[in-house]
């Protein structure tokens, strides 16, 4: 079982178990123009469910937590940063 963490161009993130993905880049089953299908990566439950992802950056990770694919399906990777404590906040008021 791989592990597939998105996150949208919110900041929203979400983390789902996945046996497989399928990447389908813009345009590659042969539509043009207006009808082209966005570029979808699809994950799949454990009982086989494909679910389309649509928008976000995403990343996939294999059973031992490395990073093993990573997908911008819409937009720029959002700034993750760790916010780090104020001097101030750590003193006794």
């Amino acid at each position: 079982m791989m592990t597939l963490k998105q996150i949208l161009p919110s900041g929203e993130e979400f983390v789902y178990p996945t046996t497989h993905v399928n990447y389908v880049p813009l345009g590659s089953t042969g539509y043009a123009g207006a009808d082209s299908p966005p570029t979808t990566l699809w994950r799949y439950d454990a009982e086989g469910s494909a679910i389309p992802l649509t928008e976000g950056s995403v990343f996939v990770m294999n059973e031992h937590g490395k990073t093993v694919a990573r997908y911008t399906l819409y937009g720029e990777f959002p700034s993750v940063e760790p916010v780090k404590p104020r001097a101030d906040e750590n003193t006794a008021a």
